[in-house]
Order: C-alpha cells, then sequence, then structure tokens
C-alpha cells in the first residue's frame, strides 16, 4: 500500500495503527517505514514509548524508524534506551545503526556515538561484574545481559566507526582524540 503515490496512503495506514491484532499493526509499521514520508516519523515516534510491551510491534517500529532514516529518530531511541531492558536495548541498538548509517547531521551523528562510546564503557563493566556502575542502560543487568549489550555496541560502532574495537577504553581513546574523532564526524556527515 506504501508504494501507492498519494497523501491519502499515509492516513488510511495511520488509522489502522490502533488495530487489535498485532500482526495488522507490525504489517501497518512495515508499511508505514517505506512510505519516506516524514509524517509517518512523526507518526511512529508517538508509537514507541506506548508498544514497549508489545516486544513484536515495538521491534518493527524500530526498524520502520530506522527504514524511514530521519534525524529527529535517533533521539527518542536513545531515550528509550535508558529503559534498562536487555532485550530492548539490542533490538533499538540495532536500529538506530541503521539509522545513524543514514543521517547526515553532524550534532545526531556525534551526540549518538558519544553514547555509545559510554554504553560501551557501561556494559563492559557490568559484565564483569562492576556493580557500581550507574548507567540506565545496564545498571540493573545480569552480566550476561550487560555481555549482549556490549558486544551490540561494539558492532554499531564497527559499522559506524569502520573500527573494530577490542575493549571500552579503545573506544574512549579514539573518541578523546580530537583529530580522530574530527576525522569520523566529517566523515559520517559531508559524504565520503
Amino acid at each position: 500500500m506504501a508504494s501507492i503515490n498519494s497523501p491519502d496512503v499515509l492516513g488510511v495506514l495511520v488509522r489502522h495503527l490502533a488495530e487489535t491484532d498485532s500482526a495488522v499493526r507490525r504489517s501497518v509499521i512495515q508499511e508505514l517505514g517505506v512510505t519516506g514520508d516524514p509524517r509517518a516519523t512523526d507518526q511512529l515516534l508517538i508509537l514507541l514509548p506506548l508498544c514497549v510491551q508489545d516486544a513484536p510491534v515495538f521491534s518493527e517500529t524500530v526498524r520502520a524508524l530506522a527504514k524511514l532514516g530521519h534525524p529527529r529518530a535517533a533521539d527518542p531511541l536513545l531515550k528509550q534506551l535508558d529503559s534498562g531492558e536487555a532485550e530492548l536495548a539490542l533490538v533499538i541498538l540495532q536500529g538506530l545503526t541503521d539509522l545513524l548509517l543514514q543521517v547526515r547531521m553532524r550534532e545526531v551523528v556525534e551526540r549518538s556515538t558519544a553514547r555509545l562510546v559510554t554504553l560501551f564503557e557501561a556494559s563492559e563493566a557490568v559484565s564483569k561484574g562492576d556493580l557500581t556502575i550507574n548507567d540506565l542502560v545496564v545498571k540493573n543487568m545480569r552480566p550476561a545481559d550487560a555481555t549482549a549489550v556490549m558486544e551490540a555496541v561494539r558492532t554499531a560502532l564497527k559499522r559506524l566507526v569502520g573500527i573494530e574495537f577490542s575493549a571500552a577504553n579503545s573506544a574512549r581513546k579514539f573518541w578523546n582524540d580530537r583529530e580522530a574523532r574530527e576525522r569520523y564526524l566529517q566523515s559520517r556527515t559531508t559524504g565520503k
């Protein structure tokens, strides 16, 4: 349906977001994700915090936001990470990475990458049993869940930065190196 080039398609799809059938809602969300319409991003951002309890709908919403690629989806996805649920964090990290690979706004890329580096540090510490970490994403996670988040962040940074960091301290060293960070930001925000 999203392939129909009509301004009315979005309204028809949005009406079906309230369907009680989860499969219908997921299909509608998928369709919204391929519209390319900025208004679809707005509708999905409204839905995002409301569907946290329905993991399949939440996952589809994150994927659709990533597909749409609008920079204004980055901050709500980062905010949603703070829920501290390992499964949701993994979905969000994948979607956020896919989104950031399309975004060319320097502030968004910089803010998001900085958060990923900080999350890498926190998740690595919790995975090693450090219970003093206050990062909202991982502070109440079991070490095994924090390890999964750490690996997802490592993968996200590799996809974004193009460097495979062996540990969080190497990611922090990269990020604190002003010249390296600037080269990265320029390459991600001004084209390749």
